[in-house]
């Protein structure tokens, strides 16, 4: 989505009003003679905030930080400052080791009041509030809860790859779709889910499209730096920013409500099962201390997460398969050499580094969240000698990180072996989930249950399959549509059964599951 004239004159003549006062407020916050982070060229008064593109803004970042030769950069959105971190180094300096004054979140009027999602945990502010979330996804995902979640994950892959035998190509993404949210919903909710059209799935595709929509735009950083703006009538010239909020809005409340709604009255039949939301709620209930609002939540995040994210992961990985010939052969034989005639086990991954390898490398080269999700700094801070104002938004850009040539020589290239040494991974090789899942306090909590779903679920593709391209289109488009998610454009494949030994397997896991 291109920013219309429209919305950019709309932009201009808000922070043309302001534009005195801004300027004043940004030289007050200085300290001294410190000066900024280096700075890109921008224009008087709105700054950057024409600079950044809607689509692959994070190589526009990469781009300022290649000129500027910083690895922090700071850039000026009408009067509010934007931080982005280009090296790992510089996000473990300060996200990690001064967690305490960057964990905060930016305040997003659209998102937050307007659209109504102020509710996630991905959301909120530092605090109290944000503490008990996170809390309680400890206590009940943890990774040492592996008996938890592996056996979700485990059963929704294999159900998927029944399906994958079954359908067209046509349906693969839709299928590996279903597969991701069906384990969010499962561990969220304990609700089993439809093989095809489940209504909870389609519902999350389209908040999250709506989500992306919303996201792009001058508008959504305007509003951010002056709020009174959320009510602006959606009618007016220039408003399109707030119809994109409304419409985004129609999701907000069912999206906490009614699958948690229905994973409660689910409870009460013979097909319960166990999930974040019945154990949580059953220790509150012991505890005396139940939170049912803290519970909705946190179980809204699992889903929100744990759904569109996690397939669009996969998807990447898919891809990489399909214009990677050679490594999916080398694969295929590092997984028969493990998994011999069945299905494989959690057991089974520690004994298959080049697949882990093969993840790892699709983390780095295509990371589905470039930027991850923002911090804001809650004290005026100096770093290397430069001055970073309170109230700035800080980016972490993994896109820079994972894509520079001293950690990873000939970035571009899709090349698992730069992991592996002596059959194993080698820990001297930077591993990209360390900034794939973000850093310090807003760390992904559910990091090991991303981690565990793509590796069981790419042992199992190829343990069955061949990946292929189609045979009347063989041409991959590498591009992503635009969003602040790294999404593929929409391609075509064939999941082809390997052998005789694979389609048996099949036959049987077909049985067991009917």
């Amino acid at each position: 989505m291109s920013w219309s004239a429209v919305e950019i004159a709309f932009a201009f003549l808000l922070t043309l009003v302001s534009g005195f006062s801004i300027g004043s407020w940004r030289s007050q916050r200085r300290r001294g003679n410190l000066p900024f982070p280096p700075q890109p060229p921008g224009w008087p008064i709105i700054g950057n905030l024409l600079d950044i593109p809607s689509k692959s803004a994070w190589e526009c970042f990469m781009k300022w930080g290649e000129e500027l030769d910083s690895d922090i950069v700071y850039a000026n959105l009408c009067g509010s400052g934007l931080v982005v971190i280009n090296s790992f180094d510089a996000a473990t300096d300060l996200l990690d080791k001064r967690s305490g004054i960057y964990s905060d979140r930016q305040a997003a009027p659209l998102v937050d009041d307007v659209a109504g999602f102020g509710y996630l945990v991905s959301r909120q502010k530092y605090g109290n509030a944000w503490r008990e979330r996170r809390r309680l996804l400890h206590e009940h995902l943890r990774p040492s809860n592996s008996s938890i979640y592996e056996p979700k994950i485990l059963e929704q892959v294999r159900r998927s790859m029944v399906q994958v035998h079954r359908r067209s190509a046509d349906d693969i993404q839709n299928i590996f779709r279903h597969m991701t949210g069906g384990i969010a919903i499962s561990l969220a909710y304990g609700l089993p889910i439809q093989d095809k059209d489940d209504p909870g799935i389609i519902f999350a595709q389209q908040a999250s499209l709506a989500f992306t929509n919303l996201n792009t735009g001058p508008a959504i950083f305007i509003v951010e730096r002056f709020p009174l703006l959320r009510y602006v009538p959606a009618w007016l010239p220039g408003a399109s920013f707030k119809r994109r909020a409304l419409k985004l809005g129609a999701y907000a409340v069912p999206f906490r409500e009614k699958l948690f709604a229905e994973g409660k009255a689910n409870l009460r039949t013979e097909n319960a099962i166990n999930s974040f939301a019945s154990c949580a709620l059953e220790r509150a209930r012991d505890s005396g201390k139940e939170n049912v609002d803290a519970i909705k939540d946190v179980a809204a995040i699992i889903f929100a997460a744990g759904s569109e994210t996690t397939y669009t992961t996969i998807s990447l990985w898919i891809r990489a398969m399909l214009v990677n010939p050679e490594v999916q052969r080398h694969l295929h034989q590092e997984v028969d050499s493990v998994v011999c005639d069945r299905l494989p086990e959690f057991s089974d991954l520690k004994k298959l580094p080049f697949l882990e390898a093969s993840v790892m490398e699709s983390f780095r080269l295509y990371p589905s969240l470039p930027t991850g999700i923002s911090h804001a700094l809650s004290e005026d801070d100096v770093y290397r000698g430069y001055f970073i104002p309170k109230g700035s938004t800080v980016l972490a850009n993994a896109w820079a990180m994972l894509h520079n040539e001293k950690d990873y020589p000939d970035a571009m290239t899709y090349n698992p072996g730069r992991f592996i040494k002596d059959d194993a991974i080698n820990p001297a090789v930077l591993d990209p989930r360390k900034m794939f899942y973000g850093f310090g306090r807003r760390v992904c909590a559910g990091a090991h249950i991303a981690n565990a779903t793509l590796l069981m679920s790419a042992a199992t593709i190829l343990a069955l399959f061949e990946i292929r391209k189609t045979d009347d289109d063989d041409r991959i488009d590498m591009g992503a549509q635009p969003g602040s998610l790294l999404r593929p454009v929409p391609y075509r494949c064939v999941l082809k059964v390997r052998n005789k030994a694979a389609e048996s397997v099949l036959l049987h896991l077909e049985e067991s599951l009917s």
